[in-house]
């Protein structure tokens, strides 16, 4: 999607002043990130990039609701400087360590890690002196606007005069529409006790940081930020996978820029992995290149490893997976030799629908975790379209193949792998490429002086020595 549509939206929205003045809420930066990802789906006939998680009442219920109530921040008798929000799916493995919290919660500053569950499952480390989950407030918000609505519905005239806007736009359809108003209510009938308990975090653990995962896509975190930053606590978000010059969560209209109470919403810094990144990103945040220490600690980890002769790794993403799909059935076929690894992204795991077709290909293995570092290492011919990974695989020297479309062409640069259109072309170039003799300045994706670049951050912008 051109990114002047959302940033049109952005101005037009900002100017009508959606805002819920009992609660001091706006509208926009609770639901902007699902309205947009849904005008973007339909322009272009993608698929839902991520499953919605559906819970069924289980004997693992019990655990989750045990683990919610054991582990939560509210009950800590410690006061931490820096508090990290993370979700358990960021665990290696599903262990002990968190790929984008722990290596800088194991320095000299008192942190704290919270995490959210991922679909109801939380990865209880073996140390829990600094961890805690985060699922408490939700919960209990949520039980407490279930009972409210049992004896009272709402109606709120800034949610009703938001729908009846949207649904002018293109590609917003009645259902849709409902859908987001559905959203709306639960956010105005659920702050109020949300923010509540997130005050009661921040005044028993006395934070004078949060780093909060995805903080720029609005929503409950959205919340999160606005109740720090009015409680004088900074904010911050580090970066987590692709940014490009349209990606929606990081480019906003100038109308944000100029709303000191858009600004709330927003996090104060936003922390790349590298230089690389930093022109990509049009946000009113101060933009700091910290590194990524998983990057190298990986290539540590895996570079002795046997690469495996006539192999071929798939990293696929929820958005195509029935493109990615076909690549792998006709390679599978024409390449029998070859072995094929299918890599799913977390997100389209559940969508088995969509690619279960894959397993009666003898030489295609369907990959659901594990570390997408070590399938690098191990393939020797990569294939993807618009991943993180195919930055990361710029440290393993690899035959990387790029499925050429518009979602490539706005987030990978020209000169990084090769570009293929049709199923027979790519067979052909994998055939036929020899290891290109390309080395790429790794220090500008990935910057590795991460350690000394965040106690900068620290003492220079937050005031912690």
């Amino acid at each position: 999607m051109s990114s002047d549509i959302y940033l049109k939206l952005d101005n037009e929205i900002i100017k009508n002043r959606f805002i819920i003045q009992e609660k001091n809420l706006m509208i926009w930066p609770l639901i902007r990130w699902k309205i947009l990802s849904h005008i973007n789906i339909k322009k272009y006939n993608l698929k839902e990039p991520h499953a919605i998680h559906i819970k069924k009442i289980s004997i693992n219920s019990l655990k989750y609701i045990y683990d919610t109530l054991k582990y939560s921040p509210h009950i800590m008798n410690s006061n931490y400087q820096i508090i990290f929000y993370n979700s358990a799916r960021d665990r290696i493995n599903n262990k002990n360590f968190n790929m984008y919290s722990d290596y800088y919660t194991s320095l000299p500053y008192k942190t704290l890690n919270i995490e959210s569950p991922y679909r109801y499952r939380y990865y209880i480390p073996n140390n829990t002196n600094n961890f805690a989950v985060g699922q408490y407030g939700k919960l209990k918000a949520y039980i407490i606007n279930r009972i409210k609505n049992l004896f009272y519905k709402t109606h709120i005239y800034e949610i009703e005069r938001f729908i009846k806007y949207i649904k002018t736009k293109d590609y917003i359809d009645n259902d849709f529409a409902q859908k987001i108003k559905k959203e709306l209510y639960k956010y105005y009938n659920r702050f109020d006790y949300y923010k509540s308990y997130i005050l009661k975090v921040f005044r028993r653990l006395d934070p004078r940081l949060i780093v909060v995962r995805t903080a720029a896509y609005g929503e409950l975190n959205g919340i999160l930020l606005k109740v720090a930053k009015e409680n004088g606590i900074k904010t911050a978000e580090f970066q987590h996978g692709n940014i490009h010059e349209g990606h929606m969560a990081y480019n906003y209209g100038y109308a944000v820029f100029k709303s000191e109470q858009y600004k709330k919403y927003l996090p104060d810094y936003i922390l790349t992995f590298g230089d690389y990144w930093n022109d990509k990103i049009k946000i009113p945040s101060k933009i700091i290149t910290i590194g990524n220490p998983n990057f190298y600690e990986s290539i540590k980890k895996y570079k002795d490893i046997k690469e495996q002769k006539d192999s071929i790794l798939i990293i696929s993403q929820g958005t195509i997976t029935d493109r990615f799909v076909k690549i792998a059935k006709y390679l599978s076929e024409k390449l029998q030799n070859y072995r094929i690894l299918f890599k799913l992204h977390p997100g389209e795991v559940p969508f088995e629908g969509r690619y279960k077709e894959l397993y009666k290909y003898a030489n295609i293995e369907i990959a659901k975790s594990g570390d997408i570092f070590e399938y690098i290492a191990l393939c020797e011919n990569i294939i993807a379209c618009y991943s993180t990974s195919i930055y990361e695989s710029l440290g393993f020297n690899k035959k990387l193949f790029i499925l050429d479309n518009d979602m490539s062409k706005k987030n990978i640069p020209e000169d990084i792998g090769v570009r293929f259109k049709e199923n027979e072309e790519l067979k052909d170039l994998i055939l036929n490429t020899k290891e290109r003799d390309i080395n790429y300045n790794l220090e500008y994706y990935f910057n590795s002086n991460w350690e000394d670049n965040y106690k900068r951050f620290l003492r220079e912008e937050v005031g912690i020595n």
